[in-house]
């Protein structure tokens, strides 16, 4: 997946060969941390140790994104642990946060602050939630030909992520 990422069309090899090239491909002169969301996945699979191998070739900072266990899952890997130079938790997404999602998924649509704010409030400022509504709002806009929404107008319903209850299906 990281050969890909890196412009690599068909990777091919064992793992020890994709492993290098990887590697050789991350010590490239000022290439960009590497960024590996999901990163307590690959602990539970037992791949963090290919990650800390690449890190060690490479000698690229690689950020590890993950669930609230992943610093209680690397504590038992301590080769891996032991390189950790930081542990940041996620935040919630504020309105400037919001903003900028908007910007970047939502480049030809005005949303006003009330909206977005709403928006942010209805995805309890998880990123990918956001995301989610953006999109809706994005196809809702264009369903409807406006290049602008704001609060007081006509807005798409917004995903929270909460199931539906039995009792607020329709009756067949």
């Amino acid at each position: 997946a990281i050969l890909k990422e890196e412009g690599v069309r068909e990777p091919k090899g064992t793992v020890a060969d994709l492993t290098e090239q990887v590697i050789i491909r991350l010590a490239e002169p000022n290439h960009a941390p590497l960024f590996i969301d999901e990163a307590d996945k690959l602990v539970d699979k037992g791949m963090i140790e290919l990650v800390r191998e690449i890190q060690e070739g490479a000698q690229v900072p690689i950020i590890l994104i993950g669930e609230e266990q992943l610093p209680q899952k690397l504590m038992k890997i301590e080769r891996v642990h032991n390189r950790v130079l930081d542990w940041v938790a996620a935040q919630p997404c504020d309105l400037e946060d919001t903003r900028k999602l908007a910007s970047l998924f939502c480049p030809n649509l005005s949303i006003d602050d009330e909206t977005l704010e709403a928006m942010r409030r209805a995805s309890d400022g998880r990123a990918r939630r956001i995301v989610t509504n953006l999109y809706r709002a994005r196809e809702f806009a264009a369903t409807r030909g406006v290049k602008a929404l704001a609060s007081g107008g006509l807005l798409p319903e917004f995903y929270t992520g909460t199931p539906p209850s039995r009792s607020s299906r329709r009756a067949a």
